[in-house]
């Protein structure tokens, strides 16, 4: 269950970070703001961060740092260098949230493997315990 949690953690966070990096840059955000409105390109911004803010929060895992700062970009993104900064901002730790998932998710992969390997061992000796209490 701990890896459907982090992998929907981490595909959230893999959209929001398109996103954001799409909305970095100044002429796509402007060009694409302009076809569809400025307006609903912010409420989308919005809505995926606030996704991705109550699943980081309901899952516990990855910070709950990027969505935020998304959500504030979203808000503060029409101001041209504030909005740019923001978004870039939330772009690089959504960046980092995302590393930081894969590496949690492969670590807990080898601690699982770990543990299954102390628990073999464990039964083991055990069973040589019982073992020597018959013979004896």
């Amino acid at each position: 269950m701990k890896d459907n949690k982090s992998s929907n953690t981490k595909i959230v966070f893999i959209m929001a970070l398109i996103l954001e990096l799409f909305m970095a840059f100044p002429v796509l955000a402007w060009f694409t703001g302009t076809i569809l409105s400025v307006g609903s390109l912010y409420i989308v911004v919005f809505i995926i961060n606030t996704i991705a803010l109550i699943v980081v929060s309901s899952s516990h895992r990855g910070s709950v740092v990027p969505p935020i700062i998304g959500i504030v970009g979203s808000f503060l993104g029409f101001v041209p260098v504030i909005g740019w900064l923001i978004h870039t901002t939330a772009a690089m730790l959504y960046l980092v949230s995302v590393i930081r998932l894969s590496r949690d998710h492969q670590d807990s992969g080898v601690n699982d493997k770990q543990e299954t390997k102390e628990k073999k061992e464990i039964k083991n000796s055990n069973k040589k315990i019982r073992d020597a209490e018959i013979v004896k």
